[in-house]
């Protein structure tokens, strides 16, 4: 800790403000956190002279950065108070000096000048008095004493108006504090009479969302139904390292009241890309969709509708996921009628979107119905495939996804030999494909992770284990290549990695080798508490592969006798999945077997911990009562197994 204070003051200079303030505020942040029942009120006060905004530099970097990453910290917004509390205490002597001429304002006028001063930015362009003048709370002053205000801010308050992104946590603090109508009529104020003053404020508040929260209200009104502003949040937000979800969900709120054409749309997609703002890519696909009806290329629509299901499956909207699945399904299934479409060309888009299909009904827990889809994708690309008449080079990798989800959803309706010949001809199939020597590993590798790990869960319940482990180890082998930050791209490969390292606990648990299992287990969660995270994380789409993992750590730990650590992580997956189960809020459908599963390891850890304290004061352990603990955590984990493995978890990751 002494090392990171040391390298933030070299940063921000040796002035004496800097290490007074500093030291005392770290001193006071620490005790704090080790006495989070009292409050800040000790905290050191200003000794009259203006507190250092360099120091502000620093006190961001001591209390928001955690292992070199950006991330909240619930104590920042506190703190950040206090010390807004003591910078209006510091120019309170000054301001009251009848040379400035401004004596008579009130301290709510002169506090909501330097705000917006510092908000916009704008006494770096010479602004100020144009800004000020437009405050709703200078109503009434004539323009001479919002000269002198203007001023007064420009030479009291401009050389500690720092405005990078960790010090412009300041203002940003105090005009949280203020209620939201006052924060909506204030933006709306000064924005109003200069376009410079919308992109100045995003430009500020966006990549300090990152840090602070909150923000997603200040970027809706500041949005309000203008698409150029629209597109330049998107491009701001865009533009930021660390994906912010309060940003994003802000602006796919303000996608429906812009009026967004054609090409507009076009643009803003091309903008989003790929990988950030999931929520703004939903909107603007709906948008697009809407307009691609009005064009009647039914091709393109069901392409895109498509797209809309999956990216909305991906944020964890499953269950809305399944209108535009089934509608780009039944658009391919009358582009193939043989009297009135083209069959020859379109039966490989509908196989495709039968896929796709199943598994948004195996999402929501629509096991029976999702059988039929994925039976149907597989004869058709089996047909496709077939060496004789079809097209093997062009079609067998389809077969192989389609193989694979089939595995899947036979195995979820109690057919678990017919799904491992399934899952078994998908790796055949796709083990052929990434040969070095004779296929493309580069392109077939993750597809190929995928069915071994599905085969390892076929294995595994047809009561093969130890064939089981052996596909399991492979397949995180070769997820942690993929995920390997300087040679793959965690970004898309983390998510399969953390499922496959369930899996593969799962299967040492199940070959007894349960002290083994505890580092796959662990490193589990640790990724998926990170992609869940919900600052700089998804927790729409990734709480359910956390709740299962933290599940398994769970039964993982009580196996090992770390009883306590198991009834935390126990109770952490049966939080989430009460959430995600909830009949109003959630999706029972889909979860509440789930909950179940999850509710019964956490009694089985509950009993575990409360015979280890019972008996911990004594020099012999009950041999029966240790039976009954083992045979219990046994259950237990042949419950969580059925609760990791199920369709609505991990099933091979990409199909």
């Amino acid at each position: 800790c002494e090392g990171a204070l040391v390298r933030s003051l070299q940063q921000v200079g040796e002035r004496s403000d800097h290490q007074r303030w500093y030291g005392a505020m770290v001193r006071a942040y620490a005790w704090k956190v080790r006495n989070p029942s009292i409050g800040l009120d000790r905290l050191p006060q200003s000794s009259g002279s203006n507190m250092s905004l360099g120091f502000l530099n620093a006190l961001a970097l001591a209390t928001a950065t955690r292992q070199q990453s950006w991330g909240r910290n619930p104590l920042l917004p506190e703190v950040l108070g206090v010390l807004w509390d003591a910078e209006v205490r510091d120019w309170d002597s000054t301001r009251k000096d009848s040379r400035w001429g401004i004596q008579s304002l009130s301290d709510v006028q002169v506090e909501t000048a330097v705000v917006a001063v510092w908000l916009t930015g704008c006494f770096a362009g010479g602004r100020s008095q144009e800004v000020i003048g437009t405050l709703p709370a200078m109503n009434g002053c004539g323009e001479g004493l919002v000269g002198n205000l203007a001023h007064w801010v420009k030479t009291v308050m401009g050389p500690v108006m720092d405005t990078t992104t960790e010090a412009f946590l300041l203002p940003l603090s105090a005009f949280l504090r203020w209620p939201k109508s006052d924060q909506a009529f204030f933006l709306r104020t000064i924005t109003s009479s200069d376009t410079r003053t919308v992109s100045a404020v995003l430009g500020n508040v966006i990549p300090a969302a990152r840090v602070l929260g909150r923000v997603g209200r200040i970027v809706e009104v500041l949005v309000d139904s203008d698409v150029k502003r629209l597109q330049a949040a998107v491009e701001l937000a865009t533009g930021t390292d660390v994906y912010t979800r309060d940003v994003d969900l802000a602006l796919a709120r303000a996608v429906p009241i812009c009026t967004i054409e054609r090409e507009e749309t076009d643009e803003l997609l091309l903008l989003v890309g790929l990988g950030s703002l999931p929520h703004t890519r939903i909107a603007l696909l709906v948008r697009l969709v809407y307009w691609l009806r009005q064009e009647g290329d039914l091709t393109v629509l069901a392409l895109f509708l498509d797209t809309l299901a999956n990216r909305l499956s991906e944020v964890g909207q499953r269950t809305e996921a399944l209108v535009p699945a089934r509608e780009a399904a039944a658009i391919y299934r009358r582009l193939v009628d043989s009297d009135t479409g083209n069959p020859r060309l379109y039966e490989p888009y509908l196989a495709g979107s039968l896929n796709e299909l199943s598994n948004m009904l195996s999402e929501v827990g629509q096991r029976e119905e999702a059988l039929v889809p994925a039976q149907e994708s597989a004869a058709i690309y089996r047909r496709l495939a077939d060496p004789d008449t079809g097209n093997p080079n062009l079609f067998e990798p389809d077969l192989a996804m389609s193989l694979n989800t089939l595995a899947n959803r036979l195995s979820d309706v109690g057919r678990s030999t017919e799904a491992l010949a399934a899952s078994r001809e998908s790796v055949v199939i796709r083990r052929r494909l990434a040969n070095p020597d004779t296929g493309n590993p580069k392109a077939y590798q993750p597809a190929l992770a995928g069915s071994v790990t599905t085969f390892a869960t076929m294995l595994s319940r047809t009561g093969q284990r130890w064939e089981a482990l052996v596909a399991a180890r492979e397949a995180v082998t070769v997820r942690r290549r993929l995920a390997d930050p300087h040679t793959g791209n965690p970004h898309v490969y983390e998510p399969d990695l953390a499922g496959a390292l369930t899996n593969f606990a799962i299967m040492l648990l199940d070959v007894g080798q349960h002290s083994k299992a505890v580092v796959p287990a662990r490193e589990a969660v640790t990724i998926n508490r990170r992609l869940a995270d919900r600052a700089t994380g998804n927790p729409d789409a990734h709480e359910p592969a956390l709740a299962r993992s933290l599940n398994n750590f769970a039964c993982t730990l009580d196996g090992v006798n770390r009883r306590p650590e198991a009834l935390v992580m126990a109770r952490e997956a049966v939080t989430i999945l009460r959430r995600l189960a909830n009949p109003n809020t959630g999706n029972p459908d889909a979860f509440h077997s789930l909950l179940l599963s999850a509710e019964t390891t956490m009694k089985v850890c509950q009993r575990s911990f409360q015979q280890t304290t019972t008996t911990a004061s004594a020099t012999l352990v009950d041999p029966a009562a240790t039976g009954r603990s083992a045979s219990e955590s046994i259950r237990a984990r042949e419950r969580m197994s059925f609760l990791t493995l199920s369709s609505t978890g991990f099933d091979g990751g990409l199909d």
